[in-house]
């Protein structure tokens, strides 16, 4: 019999107590027999332990022992989790504190039971059953940016130095973007606009389900809010120096607000291995949201242009922060310009074979995932360039013998400081 059900107390669920970390799955056989399993993804189900019941009679009524397994916090261990696991786990979790949280009916007040082969609970009221289903609090998390930093607080209770990006719960009757910019005002003093959707992530601690948000800053004075320990501007750099003590004191601590960090530094250390563009011209003009559509327009279209990849790249340039048509001179290979903090960047690009300088258009949106950056020329076609789950990928086309579909040779590379460190490569067809 496969051994598909995850228990859980409270918040912890039964994980090994060997060296071998992971969930202790248990089989129907070894479930107690009148306990009621909540179906998660099939085959697998949970099976909620009495929170008040100690840890060792919990494990007795399992029949295994303290030697074998135990119920342990995971919240800092996430990423020894991965794919349907994760989701699998983290479900388990909110399930169960959702169901500890709820163990009497809010509108009647008779005691709430599991239904079976659902995830719901239903009343014993014999006068009117009252259904209920399970309730998340949705709450934002945001990476703010004026360009060249980033706005990280801290609270009192972290450890000593840890920053990390801003979060709050959405109010009644308030959209997830109003709650962003409320939020960063309340904690921070500073005043948000384009305020984009990056992700999601289930945080069941207790009960949350974190929307994850990046926003430009249009203020740089801080307030620092009641709630907040600290709060102050990071460069990349000092970004990139925290995230690497937290990954030394915590390497599984996995969250969306380490994902939102490693796709800002990413755009930041495309920019050092794009050649003479460097994070320092990261301040560079605001473009209206205007002129910003039309460059993403101009970026769409420019790879249909194959017969001269270098030429077509003439199409659309930056001069001074304002927009222009027409040819480039070689005194300009100095420019590159950011509009609107990371999403439209004029960079500057050697040619393939002739020795002159191409400006090519790339834009890039951490608000989606994988996020396209856009195309670049090279003497064997335009590479394709996207930020997946805060790393590089760069993609070349490869022609072989008369075929007009080239396969593609694959490069990944993580963020580290203010450059790209390779760590993958192969071929896809």
């Amino acid at each position: 019999m496969v051994a598909t059900i995850i228990a859980v107390r409270r918040a912890r669920p039964l994980i090994n107590a060997g060296p071998e970390f992971g969930i202790r799955y248990l089989r129907r056989d070894e479930i107690p027999d009148g306990d009621t399993l909540v179906p998660l993804d099939d085959p697998f189900a949970l099976l909620e332990i009495d929170p008040h019941a100690t840890d060792d009679i919990a494990l007795a009524s399992l029949g295994i022992g303290p030697d074998s397994a135990r119920f342990g916090d995971v919240m800092m261990l996430l990423g020894r989790f991965a794919g349907d696991e994760r989701e699998r786990v983290l479900r388990a979790i909110a399930l169960a504190q959702w169901s500890h949280e709820h163990r009497c009916c809010p509108i009647c007040g008779f005691a709430l039971r599991w239904d079976p082969d659902a995830r719901t609970k239903s009343c014993t009221n014999p006068a009117k059953t009252h259904r209920h289903f399970p309730r998340t609090d949705p709450a934002t998390i945001m990476l703010v940016s004026d360009g060249p930093r980033a706005l990280l607080g801290r609270q009192a209770a972290w450890p000593p130095g840890m920053y990390s990006t801003l979060a709050g719960f959405i109010e009644p009757g308030e959209s997830a973007e109003a709650g962003v910019a409320r939020e960063v005002l309340e904690e921070t003093g500073i005043r948000v606009e384009d305020i984009r959707y990056f992700g999601s992530e289930s945080w069941p601690f207790p009960r949350s389900l974190m929307l994850g948000f990046t926003a430009r800053a249009v203020t740089s004075d801080i307030v620092i809010g009641e709630e907040m320990d600290d709060v102050r501007w990071f460069t990349p750099q000092e970004v990139s120096t925290m995230q690497t003590a937290v990954r030394e004191r915590l390497p599984y601590f996995d969250t969306i607000a380490r994902r939102l960090l490693a796709a800002w530094l990413a755009t930041f250390a495309l920019l050092a291995c794009l050649g003479r563009v460097g994070v320092a011209r990261a301040d560079a003009t605001v473009l209206p949201q205007a002129r910003i559509d039309a460059a993403i327009a101009s970026a769409k279209n420019l790879h249909r242009k194959p017969s001269n990849p270098g030429f077509s790249m003439h199409d659309f340039y930056v001069v001074d922060g304002t927009p222009a048509q027409g040819f480039l001179s070689p005194k300009m290979d100095d420019y590159g310009y950011l509009a609107n903090g990371t999403d439209v960047l004029i960079v500057p690009l050697e040619s393939g074979g002739s020795g002159g300088v191409f400006y090519t258009l790339l834009f890039t949106s951490i608000a989606t995932k994988p996020a396209f950056i856009g195309y670049v020329p090279s003497p064997s076609g335009h590479l394709e360039v996207f930020i997946n789950e805060g790393r590089l990928v760069v993609k070349t086309p490869v022609y072989k013998g008369n075929s007009p579909d080239p396969s593609h040779h694959v490069i990944v590379y993580d963020v580290v400081g203010a450059a790209l460190k390779k760590i993958d490569e192969y071929d896809e067809r």
